[in-house]
């Protein structure tokens, strides 16, 4: 077999360029010349770029799992005082588990767990976005507060937005 001069290129990273040159009216071709492609970045894998979107979703919804039953007796609260009805935050816990029973503390849960997925999600998500493109600008040095400070009330401004 002949070898070629090309023959250890990988075609793949390859592009043809033509050389040309244009009088007047016409474009002459004088012969293509392979050039090698730039090489290619090394792509981020799905998860690794994923990371701080589901930490942060698994943070907020834990936090939510935490706090879903004194939000709902919160809620009863508001609802009595609304009909004129005042009781404290024991006697109404009391009350619904003895009435609904404990899964009544925690009604409403798939809203809130919804709600955390989406906004806390993106929320520490876009921080960590932001932190690193800042980071990449200051050529890889850790940041000084000036610089990570803008990056923490941006990220909650775009978050109600995907909500």
């Amino acid at each position: 077999r002949r070898s070629y001069p090309f023959d250890s290129l990988d075609i793949a990273s390859t592009m043809p360029v033509l050389n040309t040159f244009r009088t007047e009216n016409t474009t002459v071709f004088t012969g293509a010349q392979i050039v090698a492609a730039p090489p290619k970045q090394e792509a981020k894998s799905v998860l690794t770029a994923a990371k701080p979107f589901l930490t942060g979703s698994i943070a907020g919804c834990f936090s939510t799992c935490c706090i879903q039953p004194m939000d709902m007796i919160k809620v009863r609260i508001q609802l009595n005082a609304a009909s004129g009805a005042a009781a404290s935050p024991v006697g109404i816990a009391s009350k619904m588990i003895a009435e609904e029973g404990v899964a009544s503390l925690y009604a409403g849960l798939s809203a809130g767990l919804t709600r955390q997925v989406v906004y806390t999600g993106s929320r520490l998500g876009l921080y960590d976005v932001f932190t690193d493109k800042a980071k990449e600008a200051n050529g890889g040095k850790p940041l000084p507060l000036h610089q990570t400070a803008p990056a923490s009330p941006t990220s909650p401004h775009i978050s109600p937005y995907l909500t």
